[in-house]
């Protein structure tokens, strides 16, 4: 039996992935679909981590010229080198990535993108034109320009342009400085003249244009200076060109030789967690965030079990603008956007294709903004546009973050993670809820009365949530669905944590000025009564040590947590 590959998590180069040994999840057959296309200038947007940058890596490898003699060794056992097209290593390759290009220093945004521009086409010039120099005292439009036209005069082929991570930096400063952003996308900022130039290029020398980032958002800044692309990221034949699909996954875990039992045993922690994307309105498959299976995947074939964290902190940091987004446009409209995903009301949503950030930034441009960024994920489709959904367990638990970071910004009051790991811990080993509850009725207390205008079950169970996702002990669920029901709040077993204890709490709420005793008594007699049907589910009666618990809040103070044996 040949040697299992290794596990290509972090790998972006696809020539040393390849060459090295690295398992491939065979993604050549689109190079095919794309040359098929009417298309000569495409840009397809996905969410970070999601393979990007190693399809750029495998375009150049099959396209760039210089590297036609090692087409064989790369390509023998995919797809694409046993159906291999008529524009194999037919084009001299110009590949831009604007990933690296720091924003902190303002003042030299554009000194460090002319220095990346730079490089870039000094490695061109290393592979295509030996002895040209450039003069590096030039911006980068002026370099790019130049070199152009040296490529037209002195190359028989024409040149391909591939970008990765076009929006990286400009994404950034539309969240920390709009007037930055519109002033280096305006007509006279150096990435508009950057794209210019690449635009007048498409009339000579460049034959075809690939690149990839995020969101069209500066893409639709740039208007006229770049007018020539067509936005693919929503098309059915390419939604599985970037991600996993379910098939995919199984024959990456075949290779390990797990299969069937095994297998199936980790498919469901693997589909709550980084599965539920959806790119197009006709698609059939669900894809999962491929970082995130490898990640997961790495650690399994290591150590036989899965990683301790299931998030990868990667991941994490690369949704951390959503803090900012969240200020732009309408504030308070942005937060009940957040808040429905959260309560897990159905969301809907016009998909925004063509942004206008020069115009009033709308509600569908911000909810299409976390579209894109796979913070939400589609539904179904219907006459109300979309409905949306937060795509699995890995993004809640980082909402859930963000959530808590709104609320001390509402509140000015803090609560540090330890004593939520601390409350939370209370419920896994001693059955006890006083310490969440205390938190809790502190986070209301701490809220301006205007918040208990819209104050119902839904808003303290999101704040009861938010310190239960946090604590990262168990698997959270709300209005979780099994025989009997919907309970409010099941605290489930959570992969390597244990827990000793389990619990299910079926939470109530009375405004304090429609507080009775009779309403009291009913409200209790109600929740015990959901619980019995609750536990007589198969699933519930499975779980080891689980706690059955009513919650009854009057205002914002709890007036019952009472442990309920049935």
């Amino acid at each position: 039996m040949a040697a299992c590959k290794k596990i290509p998590y972090g790998v972006s180069n696809f020539h040393d992935l390849i060459d090295q040994g690295f398992y491939y999840v065979d993604k050549t057959q689109y190079i095919e679909q794309l040359e098929n296309l009417n298309e000569k200038y495409i840009g397809f947007f996905r969410p970070r981590r999601f393979g990007k940058t190693l399809f750029v890596s495998m375009l150049i490898n099959y396209y760039d010229k210089a590297k036609a003699g090692s087409f064989n060794n790369t390509f023998q056992d995919l797809y694409i080198g046993k159906k291999p097209t008529a524009l194999k290593n037919a084009y001299s390759v110009l590949h831009f990535n604007f990933s690296g290009i720091n924003i902190q220093d303002k003042d030299r945004i554009e000194q460090i993108f002319d220095l990346s521009v730079l490089k870039s086409l000094r490695a061109f010039i290393h592979d295509y034109l030996p002895g040209f120099e450039l003069d590096a005292s030039l911006d980068a439009s002026s370099m790019l320009n130049l070199l152009l036209g040296e490529a037209q005069k002195k190359l028989s082929n024409k040149v391909y342009v591939i970008i990765d991570e076009y929006d990286h930096f400009t994404s950034e400063l539309l969240g920390y400085n709009k007037s930055l952003f519109d002033e280096v996308v305006s007509r006279s900022g150096f990435f508009r003249k950057f794209f210019e130039v690449l635009k007048i290029g498409t009339e000579g020398i460049i034959d075809r244009i690939f690149f990839t980032g995020v969101n069209p958002l500066t893409l639709d800044s740039l208007t006229s200076g770049f007018n020539i692309s067509s936005n693919l990221t929503l098309s059915m034949k390419l939604h599985e060109m970037m991600g996993f699909n379910e098939a995919e996954i199984e024959t990456l875990f075949a290779h390990y030789n797990i299969t069937g039992d095994d297998f199936d045993a980790l498919l469901p922690m693997l589909k709550a967690h980084y599965d539920g994307y959806i790119f197009s309105r006709t698609a059939e498959n669900h894809l999962y965030n491929s970082d995130m299976v490898l990640y997961f995947a790495k650690d399994y074939l290591e150590n036989r079990q899965p990683p301790e964290n299931l998030i990868d902190e990667n991941i994490a940091s690369s949704y951390s603008r959503i803090k900012r987004f969240i200020e732009m446009g309408d504030y308070e409209n942005n937060l009940a956007f957040i808040r429905d995903l959260l309560e897990g009301n159905e969301v809907n949503m016009v998909l925004t294709t063509r942004f206008e950030p020069s115009q009033r930034f709308t509600a569908d441009d911000f909810k299409s903004l976390f579209f894109y960024m796979g913070l939400v994920t589609i539904r179904s489709g219907g006459l109300r546009g979309y409905s949306v959904k937060i795509p699995n367990y890995v993004i809640k638990e980082l909402y859930f973050t963000f959530f808590e970071s709104i609320l001390e910004k509402q509140s000015n009051y803090r609560i540090d993670i330890a004593d939520i790991t601390n409350a939370i811990a209370d419920i896994a080993e001693y059955g006890s809820l006083d310490a969440l509850i205390e938190l809790c009725e502190a986070r209301l207390k701490s809220l301006s009365k205007r918040d208990f205008i819209r104050f119902d079950e839904k808003y303290i169970k999101l704040i009861m949530l938010n310190y239960l996702y946090l604590s990262q002990i168990y698997y959270v669920k709300s209005e979780y669905e099994v025989d009997g029901g919907y309970i409010d709040i099941a605290l489930l077993p959570r992969i390597n944590v244990r827990p000793p204890k389990h619990a299910i709490i079926e939470l109530k709420y009375i405004p304090r000025e429609r507080f009775t005793d009779k309403l009291f008594e009913g409200k209790v007699s109600e929740a015990k009564d959901q619980l019995a049907r609750y536990t007589k589910s198969q699933e519930l009666m499975q779980i080891p040590n689980l706690l059955k618990f009513v919650v009854v809040f009057k205002g914002d103070e709890c007036v019952l947590a009472e442990r309920v044996d049935l």
